[in-house]
């Protein structure tokens, strides 16, 4: 008989608030579409080796003997280069958004097996003028201290939104970024063998 090394647990009883309540707000923001100046859009795959990911890390660690995880470098690197191709005003803020699993976060901790989510939403903000012209480095240790922000602010609070939009802001000044290295879908097997690459299916682009 198979069996998982760890038993499943549900435990939504975990997740209730607690008492008293501790709010604290945060800023929401209304997106500005503008038409498109940028022509027909399209789909694309850009594919960065572990290797080339391992080697900026070493290069970050010999400089500032900090550890950067692989998303941390991608995810700035990647956040670099889009504000510089879409070529958006230095005197504005571009905003970096990414969902941190927040289980680790509980005291005391979640027992073995608890397969439940808890997903907080980090934002990472800068200039544009300080983000092109900063290091990579630099814009690293923007993303850590959001992710840092999120783990504090995290013990007895509940979020609430403040009322209305706090700040209007382009859309493309504003970008997600994920992670689904570890989803499985590279294992998944339809009779022909694993799969040579994997791709998400990008939707709302017109043909």
């Amino acid at each position: 008989e198979i069996k998982p090394s760890s038993e499943p647990i549900w435990k939504r009883e975990l997740l209730k608030p607690e008492d008293p309540l501790y709010r604290f707000q945060y800023y929401h923001f209304q997106l500005i579409c503008p038409p498109s100046t940028f022509g027909k859009i399209v789909q694309g795959s850009l594919v960065i080796t572990s290797e080339t990911i391992n080697c900026i890390k070493q290069c970050l660690r010999e400089e500032s003997k900090e550890f950067c995880s692989a998303f941390e470098v991608v995810s700035a690197s990647a956040w670099i280069a889009r504000t510089r191709a879409l070529q958006i005003p230095h005197s504005e803020n571009v905003k970096l958004i990414f969902a941190m699993d927040m289980r680790k976060l509980f005291n005391p901790p979640l027992s073995k097996g608890y397969y439940g989510n808890f997903v907080g939403t980090v934002c990472a903000m800068d200039n544009v003028k300080d983000l092109l012209s900063g290091s990579l480095l630099r814009v690293v240790r923007i993303i850590k201290k959001a992710k840092v922000s999120l783990n504090e602010h995290f013990t007895s609070t509940i979020v609430t939104p403040q009322s209305g939009s706090d700040e209007s802001i382009n859309y493309e000044n504003i970008v997600g970024f994920g992670d689904r290295r570890r989803l499985g879908f590279d294992e998944v097997d339809f009779g022909w063998g694993h799969a040579n690459n994997v791709s998400l299916v990008q939707h709302g682009l017109k043909e």
